[in-house]
């Protein structure tokens, strides 16, 4: 009876530790994974940025092509750039969103 207590008691002890280790594995995988998410949620933040950038450079060479060739009025870079900011709604201050 002693030894089938002492069997006992060695396997809760066990499983204890290994539900602990089990918990601090878990909350380390958590953490290492709200890492990258945070990093990964930074780099697509940072492209979106550059890639509207490049939206908006692109669209004020087409502005400024496309009046010139429809209309016969050269634009400048500055006029262009605003119409461009006007009509794709930024104003000044945010990237549009």
């Amino acid at each position: 009876a002693e030894a089938h207590a002492e069997g006992q008691a060695a396997i809760r002890k066990q499983t204890a530790e290994l539900s602990e280790d089990s918990a601090r594995r878990h909350a380390e995988l958590t953490e290492s994974l709200a890492k990258k998410i945070k990093k990964a949620e930074a780099n697509i933040a940072a492209e979106k940025t550059r890639a509207m950038e490049s939206v908006r450079e692109v669209a004020v060479e087409a502005a400024s092509a496309a009046t010139e060739r429809l209309v016969g009025v050269s634009v400048d870079a500055e006029r262009a750039r605003r119409a461009v900011e006007s009509a794709m709604g930024k104003t000044g201050s945010g990237d549009g969103d």
